[in-house]
């Protein structure tokens, strides 16, 4: 007798419908609820970035070996000539082989014109094909 249903409706025989109470449908648990909305990203959410599959960034990787190939190639201008111009040869080599070509070109063509305007380079220079002019070397 407690029913809230006036006693005119028929009963309800599919318990899967939705119950009708005063003529209106009333939602018993049975129909899909509505899309749920997510919540608003908190600011930590916001100022970290999401590293996932689709979205994943290519790793930062500095240009190591043309930076010091270069360092040592202009530095070889000023100081140790002979020992730095070597290193700023191969470390440009190794820059370029690692696709770094500005960095490594740059290295290398400092290394060479120091090398080209130290003195020292060409005594040793001179030494050498002046011992091979007189067969000291093979």
């Amino acid at each position: 007798m407690n029913d809230p249903r006036p006693p005119s409706e028929p009963e309800n025989e599919n318990p899967r419908l939705p119950a009708r109470v005063f003529g209106q449908a009333v939602d018993a648990g049975f129909s899909p609820a509505p899309p749920a909305v997510p919540p608003p990203p908190t600011l930590l959410e916001e100022l970290r970035p999401w590293a996932g599959p689709e979205t994943q960034r290519p790793s930062f990787s500095p240009p190591v070996f043309g930076t010091l190939s270069v360092i040592f190639g202009i530095t070889a201008f000023y100081k140790a000539t002979l020992l730095l111009a070597p290193l700023a040869l191969i470390a440009g080599l190794i820059a370029c082989l690692k696709r770094q070509w500005g960095w490594g070109l740059i290295g290398i063509l400092s290394a060479v014109a120091a090398l080209a305007i130290d003195p020292y380079f060409w005594g040793l220079a001179g030494l050498y094909w002046l011992a091979r002019a007189l067969g000291l070397l093979g």
